[in-house]
């Protein structure tokens, strides 16, 4: 029975191109088992699609499913107040989303052209010395 088994796929995989794991095959024992291992159902190009194939999460009162990542608007947009922030925001003059072209704090830079500073002023002290010494 091994002997036609192996026949068969080999057969099979010399038609379709279907390469059947060693691990596959051992557990193949009848046509319908061969037939499920060949043909098997497209993966689900997210795991949303895949659950809402199942069915099994969407039944709880307590789970939601999204499509993509549920971001802070989202949440703000689903409880009703987005419109209320949008409003403050745009009579303060500031961006509703991002940063609106402030870029970073200016202190930092501030902080390092200090830093910049110094240690220029520390190298133009050592090549002095150097020079000295060179004369």
């Amino acid at each position: 029975m091994a002997d036609r088994r192996a026949q068969v796929v080999k057969r099979i995989q010399q038609l379709t191109s279907h390469i059947i794991p060693s691990v596959k095959l051992s557990a193949i024992f009848t046509v319908k088992t061969l037939l499920a291992v060949l043909v098997k159902p497209p993966k689900p190009k997210k795991l949303a699609e895949e659950i809402e194939t199942r069915g099994e999460l969407e039944a709880l009162a307590n789970v939601s499913v999204h499509d993509r990542r549920v971001t802070r608007v989202d949440k703000h947009k689903a409880v009703g107040r987005w419109k209320v922030i949008v409003k403050e925001l745009e009579k303060r003059d500031l961006p509703v989303l991002g940063t609106g072209g402030y870029g970073r704090y200016v202190e930092k830079e501030w902080l390092r052209a200090g830093e910049l500073a110094l240690r220029h002023a520390k190298d133009e002290k050592a090549r002095a010395k150097r020079r000295e010494r060179g004369r």
